[in-house]
């Protein structure tokens, strides 16, 4: 069974999303912004279906009290995720708002690796906008703005 873009769109639009962390390291000096899109289903078809088309990995979640595997699509990287949100564009409905969010994510300067060196204070202003406003996204009522 072939499933389309826009099938595939809607998909991610009911089960999944698109998701931001901030990920700290005593070894850097200023956090690193994690971005991600995930799906979850108990019926592995449309995360291999996304698997193939966009890459990533597909691993047991826990499910909580129910007795079916649950399990979850992950998609991490510049490249497939630029791939991601190019292909997505104008299909998705409802994450349309977190495709915004990521298009933005991915137009941060990132040619330079900062290593251990601090961001600039403009970059790290801009990497925090946009995980406050992806949580704000996926938790419209618990997100806590984040300040440097």
């Amino acid at each position: 069974m072939s499933m389309t873009l826009d099938y595939l769109a809607g998909f991610i639009d009911g089960e999944g999303g698109v998701y931001a962390a901030l990920n700290r390291r005593r070894d850097r000096p200023t956090p690193q912004l994690m971005i991600s899109v995930a799906a979850y289903n108990t019926d592995q078809r449309p995360l291999k279906a996304l698997r193939k088309r966009f890459g990533g990995s597909i691993s047991p979640k826990m499910s909580g009290l129910s007795k079916r595997s649950l399990w979850r699509w992950t998609l991490t990287g510049r490249t497939k995720l630029t791939a991601f949100a190019d292909a997505m564009r104008g299909r998705m409905v409802i994450k349309a708002a977190q495709l915004s969010v990521l298009d933005d994510y991915l137009a941060l300067d990132c040619n330079g690796q900062h290593g251990n060196r601090r961001l600039p204070k403009s970059d790290r202003k801009r990497r925090l906008a946009i995980y406050n406003r992806m949580r704000k996204l996926n938790s419209p009522h618990s997100a806590v703005p984040v300040r440097d």
